[in-house]
């Protein structure tokens, strides 16, 4: 072999050891998550939901476009976890049906393996009921959500109603200096979940105006530019109630026997009741 291809063949498998060292992981966050009788969970989910970067000795959170990634634990409860950027610290919550999510806060390559231990957490219940023609119904496969209180991406639990109305978590308390909140079309209530339960969540109560369309009107139709009656929203949460009314833009078609009709909804204001 010629100096020259010597060489050349050096500097090729150079650039290779490179190339292998700049893609190897650098950062690895692992651990193991269990139930409070100490049994390994398989199929959490483990969500990164905020970072932070180390700029001159002062930690400073970094945002990033797209979608945070996750990972799931294996058959042995255990999540090894692979970031390719040092100097990092991260966020996780960890989560898994029928228990309380957990939140980590300020992870790092110092970290030890993580112990991650999932309660059962408390029920939280409430109800969505609408009002039709003075009559209170059970609201069927509408979403309430609860949400918060992780960093950068919001957590939300979601919960379809029953065909009482009814919707369910299960949470624990949140962490120092966050809430919880319950979401319900556009509105957001706060609550205070504690490590003893059953939790009370707000009741909402939709009244629901229903007006025929003129004779030879389309279902697809768009609405006449009458003022539509109001929808009244009422939220009942321990010992006060709010109502708020109001409209936005939109109305949807609702398939009624024998009646085409459109329903205004929507809210502009708020008025407490109660103590």
């Amino acid at each position: 072999m010629t100096g020259q291809s010597g060489k050349l063949l050096g500097l090729v498998l150079l650039a290779f050891l490179a190339g292998n060292v700049a893609a190897a992981p650098v950062v690895t966050v692992a651990g193991i998550v269990t139930d409070e009788q100490g049994s390994l969970l398989e199929g959490v989910k483990v969500q990164l939901c905020g970072m932070e970067e180390l700029r001159n000795g002062v930690w400073v959170r970094v945002y990033r476009l797209g979608e945070m990634p996750f990972w799931t634990t294996d058959k042995q409860g255990r999540f090894v976890i692979e970031f390719n950027e040092p100097g990092m610290r991260y966020d996780f919550w960890f989560e898994k049906h029928g228990f309380a999510p957990t939140f980590l806060y300020g992870i790092s390559a110092e970290s030890e393996d993580l112990k991650v231990l999932l309660k059962r957490g408390v029920l939280v219940t409430g109800t969505v009921t609408r009002l039709v023609r003075g009559k209170e119904k059970p609201v069927e496969w509408v979403e309430v959500v609860l949400s918060g209180p992780s960093t950068d991406l919001m957590y939300r639990q979601g919960s379809v109603t029953d065909h009482n109305g009814k919707y369910t978590f299960r949470a624990g308390p949140a962490p120092p200096g966050k809430n919880w909140s319950v979401l319900f079309l556009n509105e957001s209530i706060e609550i205070d979940i504690g490590e003893e339960g059953p939790v009370a969540g707000p009741d909402f109560v939709v009244e629901l105006t229903v007006r025929e369309k003129p004779k030879g009107v389309q279902p697809d139709a768009p609405a006449d530019s009458g003022q539509a009656a109001p929808l009244n929203f009422t939220i009942e949460n321990r010992d006060q109630s709010m109502t708020r009314t109001g409209y936005i833009g939109a109305v949807f078609t609702v398939a009624w026997p024998f009646v085409a009709a459109v329903c205004p909804f929507g809210f502009t204001s708020w008025r407490r009741a109660g103590p």
